[in-house]
């Protein structure tokens, strides 16, 4: 019976009804000779002459073995080949119709056919696990062309998982997983899609329980099915998916958290980190945050027992947060920068709650007052402290004077001292001996006294600095670096950029007092450098440095040639200056290691000095080529051997397409500058495959017109520069809300912008994650006083004249809150704009710097008859 059920179950009507009869014996009435000689025929299979023999004397008991077989026929041999060839010929067909035509119906009949075939195929050899997996990924690829048509994917993708498990392909799984996750689908079809997701992870783990990458990737999609699906229980999933993965040490810090869903609301991550219950867990990085501004105080209360935490640019922290976080007396590493809601209150509980800090950054935290800072100096295990950008007063000063003995490193840059001040608390310094980092850049008004005062504050008048930063201190002169070389013997590293009147007598004073310096940046000092043999005597001494910064200076070939003993450069920047290939080539002949090279502007450097860089310099990280003569063909060349490139600078150089297509391929590159080249619309469809990719520029790239590629991959792009991107399509635009961590656009003269797009480009619902907005040169009026602006977002308006002005927020609506201020503002703006399209005759008149309320006028008296 068993038999009967088997035929009539593949052949409908193979056997009649009487035959089918329980009571009928088939058996009995086959001519089983008959049966055998036809099953010969349709199979092709030829028995020998012994077989054939034997087998009619012996029918019931003869037992067919390989030997009997004399020849098999082709069809056989290749039945499945044939199947095999015409599904994938049917699939690129169908692929073909699909992407010419969504509106056809064709490729869905050519799809059923392909399916078939493959069907027949795997059939015919089910154990042929490569044809298995080969229809797997071709079911994948048509599931995409038809998300992205807008037309239903699911049955494709569960096709394709089925096909994996069927093969037992764990990593197939795994990549179609991944897919799944990151898909653009049909949003009736995003929970289905997100369920076969899960399943796939489900499979892979249920087969290899310590696959923590794949578990964590599952953690990050429960996360986002939680919040399609509304419900806990995701989370809840996600947190255990989470804990299992640090468990293994896998994450030891908590960077993962910029790869969470960036529209999770604090409530719903907190239900993560509960469940997680960490434990081993001793520290917090927020720099990874898409939006660090989310990370607030509601999340301290669940995570408060870290030792290290880094709080930078998370502005909705407060003293609040700041008091819950000082619960835990082992607290000693504390970044804080850029928080301006930070006040004494806060400093105050953190110091007398963990007394055992020992690093603190409070870099541009402008409510911090004199008062904090005699709070900040009984911390007496503090080693690193950096208060830049904080103005400081001469009281700032005063307590800095009483720094604990275990400061080794300050950072006080951009802060504006006043000299006399300085001097003061200088005299005064019981610690200057100690410190081995000291940073004063960026602060104009010191001179020589300054610097004097510094270095003979300790009483023995020696200083154990190692790393001095007196950078754009414009007043400081030959004779300030003499003392430094008197008074520091111990120093290695010096930053003296932007220091205009420094001379040659530098490099002198240099040579004479160091012999194992190793970094020395002199941006913009021409003088320093002029005189050869000065540069000699320091490049001779100094054979071991690592760093050299030469910007703007008078750096020849010959310079370069100094530089051939030095055989430990990683880092070298000769940006606009007269140095070419064959002073590189000597400056790089033994330093394989060179991992920052800068070019920028050297017009000198041509296409053989970058295939010089290509071959000698294979661990680059950073590289800036801007303005210099090079082609695509170099460009590939380079990108096929500097394989670790993370900044690439090729503005303003003649590479198009092939250039971008190769730089593609460098999955680590994280900035990439390609302002006014030639790269099109097509070619940012390859940059999609950047998944590191934060920063980038292709402003002035006039063969741009469609950016929407970049919301379809470049998860990590923050800031996009697109400025005078003329023919930019207006709804591409639209697109870039998709790109979950985008914080800053610079639309700047796309003409393609209009008050709608601006509407929505303001508005929090449309695109939570913009913080900074450039604009102008646009079809937006000065007076847009309807549009809802933010409170987190700044918006910046660029004019005619080269000026940029920030637009005023009132906080819920408006460019400008109003006031008589704002209105006179508008009201000089018009008029600005009125005298550059109709100047006045014998009169000009234009706004001194960027102060739109003072202004410079020459008015010239009419000429005597």
């Amino acid at each position: 019976m068993e038999i009967k059920e088997a035929v009539s179950s593949y052949f409908d009507s193979a056997l009649s009804s009487q035959e089918q009869n329980i009571s009928y014996d088939l058996k009995s009435a086959l001519d089983i000779k008959l049966l055998f000689k036809r099953l010969q025929k349709l199979t092709g299979v030829t028995l020998t002459s012994r077989a054939k023999r034997e087998f009619k004397e012996n029918v019931d008991g003869f037992k067919l073995v390989i030997a009997d077989i004399k020849k098999v026929s082709v069809k056989v041999k290749q039945m499945n080949t044939i199947s095999h060839a015409e599904g994938i010929a049917l699939a690129l067909q169908a692929i073909m119709a699909l992407k010419s035509s969504y509106k056809s119906r064709h490729h869905d009949r050519l799809l059923n056919l392909a399916m078939y075939k493959f069907d027949t195929a795997i059939k015919a050899t089910p154990d042929e696990v490569h044809l298995i997996d080969q229809y797997a990924g071709i079911l994948i690829e048509i599931a995409i062309l038809k998300a992205s048509a807008e037309e239903e994917s699911y049955l494709y993708f569960e096709t394709a998982m089925q096909k994996y498990k069927l093969s037992k392909n764990m990593k197939g799984l795994q990549a179609l997983g991944t897919t799944l996750k990151d898909a653009k689908v049909l949003w009736i079809e995003q929970r289905q899609i997100l369920a076969l997701a899960d399943a796939c992870f489900n499979e892979i783990l249920s087969r290899d329980s310590m696959n923590h990458e794949a578990r964590k990737i599952q953690g990050d999609l429960l996360v986002k099915m939680a919040h399609v699906n509304k419900s806990d229980k995701y989370y809840k999933r996600a947190g255990e998916s989470y804990r299992k993965v640090i468990a293994n040490s896998l994450l030891r810090e908590f960077q993962w958290i910029g790869e969470w869903y960036t529209e999770i609301s604090d409530d719903e991550l907190a239900c993560i980190i509960e469940v997680m219950s960490i434990s081993s867990a001793s520290s917090l990085n927020t720099e990874k945050l898409y939006k660090p501004a989310f990370f607030s105080d509601n999340l301290i209360k669940i995570v408060s027992n870290f030792s290290a935490w880094n709080l930078a640019r998370c502005m909705s922290i407060t003293d609040d947060g700041l008091k819950m976080i000082t619960e835990n007396s082992k607290l000693t590493n504390v970044d804080l920068s850029y928080n301006p809601n930070i006040s004494d209150i806060g400093i105050q509980h953190l110091v007398e709650s963990c007394p055992k800090i020992e690093y603190l950054n409070l870099s541009s935290c402008t409510n911090i007052t004199p008062e904090a800072f005699a709070h900040l100096m009984k911390l007496k295990f503090l080693k690193e402290l950096n208060v830049s950008g904080c103005n400081l007063s001469g009281e700032h000063v005063k307590f800095l004077a009483s720094a604990p003995m275990s400061l080794t490193s300050l950072d006080i840059s951009g802060t504006q001292i006043c000299p006399s001040s300085f001097v003061c608390a200088m005299s005064t310094f019981t610690n200057a001996a100690n410190i081995q980092n000291l940073n004063i850049s960026n602060n104009p008004q010191l001179t020589n006294e300054c610097l004097t005062a510094l270095v003979k504050s300790s009483k023995d008048g020696e200083m154990r600095l190692k790393t001095l930063n007196i950078s754009k201190c414009i007043h400081v002169t030959d004779d300030g670096i003499f003392q430094i070389c008197q008074h520091c013997p111990d120093l290695i590293d010096l930053d003296v950029s932007h220091c205009l009147q420094l001379t040659r007598l530098v490099l002198e004073y240099l040579a004479a007092s160091y012999s194992n310096f190793r970094s020395f940046s002199s941006d913009m000092c021409t003088s320093i450098n002029r005189d050869e043999p000065s540069w000699a005597l320091f490049a001779q001494a100094n054979i071991s440095i690592t760093v050299l910064s030469l910007n703007n200076t008078w750096m020849t070939d010959k310079h370069l040639r100094r530089l051939s003993l030095a055989k430990h450069l990683s880092v070298l920047e000769l940006a606009e200056t007269k140095v070419s290939g064959a002073g590189l080539q000597d400056a790089l002949q033994f330093n394989v290691g060179m991992k920052k090279l800068v070019l920028r502007k050297c017009f000198n450097v041509q296409d053989p000095t970058v295939k010089l860089i290509a071959e000698k310099c294979p661990a680059l990280e950073h590289l800036d080529l801007q303005e210099c003569n090079i082609s695509d063909e170099t460009v590939v060349e380079l990108a096929q051997k500097c394989t670790k490139l993370k900044y690439v600078n090729l503005s303003q150089t003649n590479i198009t397409e092939p250039s971008v297509i190769a730089l593609s391929k460098i999955r680590t590159i994280s900035t990439l500058l390609l302002k006014k080249c030639g790269v099109t619309s097509k070619a940012l469809t390859y940059l999609t495959n950047l998944n590191n990719l934060e920063v980038l520029d292709i402003s002035q790239c006039l063969l741009v017109a469609n950016v929407t590629p970049l919301s379809q991959g470049c998860p990590k792009l923050w800031s996009l520069n697109i400025e005078k991107c003329q023919y930019l399509d207006k709804m591409s635009l639209m697109d870039l809300r998709k790109c979950p961590g985008l914080r800053s656009l610079n639309i700047v003269d796309c003409r393609g912008i209009d008050e709608e797009l601006m509407q929505s480009l303001t508005d929090p619902d449309n695109w939570p994650t913009l913080e900074e907005l450039r604009i102008g040169g646009n079809k937006i009026p000065d007076s847009a006083d309807d549009y809802h602006i933010r409170e987190n977002l700044k918006i910046f308006r660029s004019y005619n004249t080269g000026l940029t002005k920030e637009v005023p927020n009132s906080g819920s609506k408006g460019f400008t809150s109003g006031s008589q201020k704002g209105l006179a503002q508008k009201t000089l703006v018009r008029d600005l704009k009125d005298i550059e399209k109709d100047p006045l005759e014998l009169v000009s008149a234009f706004p001194v710097d960027d102060n739109i309320f003072l202004w410079h006028c020459n008015i010239q008296g009419k000429k005597k008859k």
